[in-house]
């Protein structure tokens, strides 16, 4: 290459890098990181027997860290200097310089972390063995050392608060957490007192950090792999546990599975889809029972969690190869700087974005020799005009965006910054981003004034950022404008939110009580991995047709869509390896059209097809004791006393009605006593709620709802007219009681009218209005709750007469990605 065809290309590639920015700032990160290696931290806690009797043995603990320590400490996979790993055993290893397991050296190890781990070093943390619960009411917990009793736990466990403290020092951007732990490992004997954990809204956020904003979210790159959900274990295999048995696998290689070719490294998003499908799939082969194949793993990742875990060995050589002969071609001068630095980012790692896939092939085929200069200098090209976004898109984000902040500052029940709005908008977008981009410096400087812009600068403004971004899958489709408004509402408060169009669809048939389809609650089953039926809805055409709850769907065949249109071959659909979401949306559809499903049922020889016509289907809010042979509710608890049970799943326009017609029957019949159960209830309409209070109590105040920005209050009372007072009542709450249900629990027990037993309800105290936005929903918060007794609705305000035992279980958590459960179809 001549001197001029150097200069040449060089100024191509400038400009080039400089016509997309956001791309230059990904690539001089990449460059900044990678002269700082990183220098593992690690700290490997198992323990498989205990000193304690009660406290119950974990078989393959120990086997299963030790392999994890000779994984990381090998240089084919991470490499890490033993002197920066932690074993800690129940019984020592003298080969692999372990230290035991107790309450100190745990300590000191976290300690270890807090302080020597730099913000680029990678920092695991695994514990694989027995908890605990903490307290009267469990809602604490503690992890079980080698010198630990159960008795004694409150002062020789690791309670999770002696944790949080350190893992909220931590420097390191790169902390993945490995947890196989049963907070029921033990046998207490005699002693019934102790209460069952509670892992609240997010489990092991000791964890996760505090970002000591008013939001108090988990800090960046952390990211919790979890065996279960903490109230049970993970089966065990021959060698290892099987949660273990996956991660080796993952991290060896198995996981190095993303874009179009293993690129040597395995990811934290690598390892999460791996072990999402092989999990599963160990479960399927090697649990005992179908209790052990539906307990779900979870795993919860923050933002920014991306990083980089191990080496795959088997890919690694090639991958440095052609590394070692682009750095050759940089050095010959035959390559400009801008051009370098972008193809050793994308040459060690390969990209989460398409178009960027495409030029690290173009780099690829460079290094190999198959394009010339000028070859690949065209073909960079091509890539990076395919990412600019056309400006009309620019622009109709901007104003979308924009629409949302006017209307949230009109509704709101608090004064608001649009500028304030829009920088958490702008800033939040940026924060979830997979190639981990920056704010560019100019868009940041604009940041710091952002709230005392104008409507027009902070217009162009959104639009400056979202052209700088580009045209990438991860922002098609509505995404880039369902994320802005959801980072930018979160800071307001908990329940003020944009909801994108895909989960309005969910809440509208959840507070409609109806939806059109078929008539099935589904989910995946843990032993085959197809479609099983959980149980068909009373009325429905699956009902009248006869499917029995196990009965496995393994295939939908489809002759019409979703809308009745002919499709012009029949779309066949195996329910293996189909997500539940996917399954749902192909089988739900418009009332009248049909589709066709192969069942497998147990007793029957073979598979056979049922064609099944869609029609509405109207879902049960008010549940009773169990069913009656022909598929009704006996509301009888107790039918010598006459005491009547009915339990709300939620407040829907068809609710009230049913709730009323079930107790004036149960009066009619001589009721003497209810028990109204609202556990779990996370609430719903504001008119059920009223309409179900006043059904309870005589003339008087139901709720008030004051909108302090506007000066209003709107009383809501009740009529003694249809009400039902002639027999005692009992009103069941527990945590995950919410909004509606605190309303009536709170009316009912101002009033006199009932006994409030259970636990503390959620607290939510606040009124939302919905607004239809551009085919989603924005949730805002307007007013707040007043009691009959003029008291605020506040956290936890609902008091209770006697404290009972804990519910059900604790529902999945958001932000994780548990296993499927049931969705109606």
């Amino acid at each position: 290459m001549t001197k001029v065809m150097r200069r040449t290309w060089l100024t191509t590639a400038v400009l080039l890098a400089l016509a997309c920015p956001t791309l230059q700032s990904q690539l001089r990160a990449a460059e900044e990181s990678s002269r700082k290696p990183s220098r593992p931290h690690i700290v490997l806690i198992g323990i498989s027997n205990y000193a304690d009797e009660h406290i119950k043995a974990r078989p393959h603990a120990e086997d299963d860290v030790k392999a994890l320590y000779d994984l990381f400490t090998s240089k084919d996979y991470l490499g890490a200097d033993p002197k920066n790993v932690r074993l800690l055993l129940g019984k020592e290893d003298d080969k692999r310089n372990s230290k035991p397991a107790t309450r100190e050296n745990i300590l000191d190890a976290v300690k270890w972390l807090a302080s020597d781990a730099k913000r680029d070093d990678l920092v695991i943390f695994v514990f694989i063995g027995q908890g605990c619960s903490l307290g009267e009411r469990g809602d604490r917990t503690c992890y079980f050392a080698s010198d630990s009793t159960l008795k004694g736990r409150a002062k020789n466990a690791v309670a999770a608060a002696d944790l949080a403290p350190e893992f909220d020092k931590l420097k390191s951007r790169n902390l993945a957490v490995f947890l196989d732990l049963n907070f029921k490992g033990f046998d207490a004997g005699k002693d019934a007192s102790i209460p069952e954990a509670s892992l609240g809204e997010v489990p092991y956020k000791e964890f996760l950090g505090d970002d000591k904003t008013e939001e108090h979210n988990p800090l960046p790159g952390r990211v919790i792999y979890m065996a279960t959900n903490g109230l049970n274990t993970s089966p065990d295999l021959k060698e290892h546990g099987l949660f273990a048995t996956a991660v080796l696998a993952g991290l060896k290689s198995e996981a190095d599975k993303a874009g179009y070719e293993p690129d040597g490294v395995v990811t934290v998003d690598e390892l999460t889809t791996y072990l999402n499908k092989q999990i599963p799939e160990l479960k399927r082969k090697n649990a005992k029972t179908d209790t052990e194949r539906r307990r779900d793993h979870f795993i919860f990742s923050g933002q920014s969690s991306h990083f980089n875990l191990t080496t795959n060995p088997k890919a690694i050589v090639k991958a440095r190869e052609r590394l070692d002969k682009f750095e050759k071609m940089v050095k010959s001068d035959r390559l400009g700087k801008e051009t370098a630095e972008e193809g050793v980012r994308l040459l060690t790692r390969m990209p989460r974005l398409q178009a960027l896939r495409n030029l690290r092939k173009e780099y690829q085929k460079l290094v190999d020799g198959d394009l010339t200069a000028d070859q690949f200098k065209d073909a960079r090209t091509k890539v990076l005009e395919s990412m600019k976004l056309p400006q009309n898109v620019a622009r109709n984000y901007a104003s979308k965006v924009l629409e949302a902040v006017q209307l949230v500052d009109d509704e709101y029940v608090k004064e608001v910054n649009k500028g304030e709005l829009v920088g958490w908008g702008i800033r939040g977008l940026y924060r979830t981003l997979p190639e981990d981009e920056k704010i560019p410096d100019d868009i940041a400087d604009k940041l710091e004034g952002v709230k005392t812009m104008r409507d027009t600068e902070l217009g162009t403004l959104l639009q400056d950022v979202r052209l700088r971004l580009g045209k990438r899958e991860d922002l098609d489709n509505h995404k880039d404008i369902d994320v802005t408004l959801q980072k930018m509402l979160v800071h307001l408060d908990p329940y003020t939110t944009y909801v994108d169009p895909e989960t309005k669809a969910r809440f509208e048939t959840e507070y409609k009580g109806e939806f059109t389809g078929i008539g099935v609650q589904i989910r995946k089953d843990n032993a085959t991995d197809m479609l099983q039926v959980v149980t068909p809805i009373k009325g429905s055409p699956s009902y009248r047709l006869g499917l029995l709850a196990g009965d496995l769907i393994s295939t939908i065949t489809r002759e019409v869509d979703s809308e009745g249109n002919q499709l012009d071959q029949p779309e066949v659909l195996y329910t293996k390896d189909m997500t539940l979401t996917e399954a749902v949306k192909k089988i739900l559809g418009k009332a009248g059209t049909k589709v066709k499903l192969t069942i497998q049922r147990d007793g029957v020889a073979k598979p056979f097809q049922v064609e099944i016509t869609r029609g509405r289907i109207e879902l049960e809010s008010v549940f009773g004791v169990k069913r009656n042979k022909d598929d009704s509710w006996d509301y009888w608890l107790d039918k010598q006393n006459k005491i009547g049970y009915v339990r709300l799943s939620n407040f829907a326009r068809n609710t009230t009605k049913d709730l009323t017609d079930v107790v004036v029957n149960l009066r009619q019949q001589g009721m003497q006593g209810l028990v109204l159960d609202l556990r779990f209830n996370p609430g719903g309409l504001l008119s059920a709620a009223r309409q179900i209070s006043d059904l309870f109590i005589d003339a008087g105040p139901i709720v008030s709802i004051r909108r302090p920005r506007r000066g209003q209050e709107e009383q809501m009372t009740g009529r003694s007219a249809g009400s039902e007072l002639d027999f005692k009542m009992v009103c069941l709450v527990n945590g995950y009681s919410a909004s509606a249900s605190e309303i009536v629990s709170a009316c009912l027990q101002d009033h006199k009218r009932a006994v409030i037993i259970g636990e503390r309800s959620y607290g939510k105290g606040s009124v939302q209005n919905i607004s239809d936005f551009d085919g989603g929903q924005i949730k805002i918060t307007i007013a707040s709750f007043w009691r009959p007794s003029g008291k605020w609705q506040e956290p936890e305000q609902v008091v209770h007469e006697r404290q009972g035992k804990r519910g059900l279980g604790r529902p999945a958590g958001q932000g994780l990605c548990p296993g499927a459960v049931a969705q109606g179809a």
